[in-house]
């Protein structure tokens, strides 16, 4: 039996890797579904997107980085999310949504401080941005 072992392995590790070639391992549809649907439930910022945001590629305006980032973390508080986001992480999270983060003085109500903004992110659902300090340059 001893002998046999290393040869047994061997062809497992063939037979999976023709299996692989031939796309005999593929994903059926349900466990793609059912895996979006987990990750969709539990992608806190996609919840804090389609709740708070609204994103239109074709506008030149945008929100301050600082007021997005402050409304995120509310809204983590708020729900009970446990929150190490940062700036940084929201900027990445926001390119994969094609929205950019730039140098502007085109926000949203007669906000047009020079800002970092993330041009063409809209928050619609904020509290209270007369709270939210904003840096300028």
């Amino acid at each position: 039996m001893d002998e046999e072992t290393p040869r047994f392995a061997m062809k497992c590790m063939h037979m999976f890797a023709k299996a692989l070639k031939s796309g005999g391992l593929t994903k059926p549809d349900s466990v793609v579904n059912a895996s979006q649907e987990w990750l969709d439930a539990n992608d806190h910022f996609k919840e804090f997107l389609d709740q708070y945001a609204e994103i239109n590629l074709e506008d030149d305006r945008g929100e301050a980085s600082t007021v997005v980032t402050a409304e995120y973390k509310r809204f983590c508080q708020d729900n009970n999310y446990m929150d190490r986001t940062t700036t940084q992480a929201i900027t990445k999270k926001l390119d994969a949504y094609g929205v950019k983060k730039v140098s502007s003085r085109r926000g949203f109500d007669n906000d047009t401080g020079s800002t970092r903004r993330y041009i063409g992110l809209r928050l619609t659902g904020i509290t209270d941005k007369s709270k939210i300090q904003l840096k300028t340059k």
